[in-house]
């Protein structure tokens, strides 16, 4: 069964290349923005199965989209993405996002597992 993702990036061509991997790859539709000011108002008109986001963006990172997400539905999950690999990315008192499992992008990318922070 198909499912809609919203993909929130401020980088444009990311935004293109992960919709066409999924477009591309899985029967499931896509919905894109490189606002995340617009993340309430496409999550009262959709429905949403996923969302996947950037870590690092200007206005709202991807932390408070993750905030966001869990206080519309909890059950949505949220993939956030990074390029960044440099000192943990994580130090956020957020309940929605500690005690997660975090990967790089590059490290995903690559299929390394090794390249992965965890939530303290």
């Amino acid at each position: 069964m198909a499912g809609k993702i919203l993909i929130i990036d401020d980088e444009p061509d990311m935004l293109v290349m992960l919709e066409m991997l999924i477009t591309n790859k899985t029967p499931h539709e896509v919905v894109s923005t490189n606002n995340p000011l617009e993340i309430e108002e496409l999550l009262t008109r959709h429905d949403f199965n996923l969302v996947i986001t950037d870590l690092k963006m200007p206005v709202l990172d991807g932390i408070e989209v993750l905030e966001i997400v869990k206080k519309k539905d909890p059950d949505i999950p949220v993939i956030v993405i990074t390029a960044f690999t440099g000192a943990p990315m994580i130090s956020s008192p957020s309940r929605s996002a500690r005690n997660k499992s975090w990967w790089p992008w590059r490290g995903l990318l690559n299929g390394s597992a090794s390249s992965r922070k965890t939530a303290s």
